[in-house]
């Protein structure tokens, strides 16, 4: 989808910014950016937060376009890309959607959005294009820097009954003790899974296995106070769909 749109993005803006090249006989500055943009700049970012652009040659087709209507301008033809939008005061499109989608994350914090925030920035939504676009046999790995349950054993057990096709993968090294019960994982699952609690173990030095030894109400109390910590899981993506 992502490459559907840059191409047929990239067709407006191109057509857009050839009328002007034909129509227009002033190569000043003061002309041809502000027409540019008025006139093109605006197909290369519609929707841009919700359509976001996955691979490297989908920004690059766009980013050709702003390069070609720079070079357009009088006295920066000459200039490297970077120098020639300093000199006409313009950023790239990369910048600029960056500092869109920290605009969108920060209305969306400020309870911007009341009626669909919720529904802007699903995980469900990310991952399933991450495994869309993984190779059978390729390794997905998910970590974070939590300790919930939510975020970590439960996010485990979506991903094997949303996606059939992954399967959990041994890690090497395993230092860190297996995962949290909880969440409908087997204990082989559990084995599996690398979690780090600095608050489990008090001691330095003390045998990571001991964890085994308490009370599972006990741990999962101290799992989802949510202190600093590190969670890894790693799947491998089998043939079948």
């Amino acid at each position: 989808m992502s490459e559907q749109r840059a191409a047929a993005a990239a067709k407006k803006a191109n057509r857009m910014l050839g009328c002007i090249n034909k129509g227009i006989t002033s190569r000043d500055k003061a002309v041809i950016i502000p027409l540019y943009s008025a006139l093109v700049r605006p197909h290369l970012e519609y929707c841009g937060q919700f359509w976001s652009l996955l691979f490297n040659k989908h920004m690059d087709r766009l980013e050709r376009v702003q390069r070609r209507a720079t070079k357009m301008s009088k006295g920066v033809g000459s200039l490297p890309y970077e120098e020639g939008l300093r000199e006409l005061g313009l950023f790239s499109l990369g910048k600029r959607r960056f500092r869109g989608d920290l605009i969108k994350m920060f209305q969306y914090l400020k309870a911007g959005y009341k009626e669909d925030g919720d529904s802007l920035f699903t995980r469900s939504h990310m991952e399933k294009t991450r495994v869309k676009l993984l190779k059978p046999g390729g390794v997905l790995v998910y970590s974070t820097c939590t300790i919930t349950l939510s975020e970590n054993e439960e996010q485990v057990a979506w991903a094997l009954k949303t996606f059939p096709c992954l399967q959990l993968q041994p890690q090497e090294p395993h230092i860190g003790g297996e995962g949290m019960r909880g969440a409908g994982l087997s204990d082989e699952q559990l084995k599996l899974l690398q979690r780090f609690d600095p608050a489990a173990v008090t001691l330095q030095g003390m045998d990571i296995n001991s964890l085994r030894d308490s009370r599972e109400d006990a741990l999962i109390s101290l799992a989802n106070k949510d202190c600093i910590g590190f969670f890894i899981a790693k799947f491998i993506k089998s043939n079948s769909k």
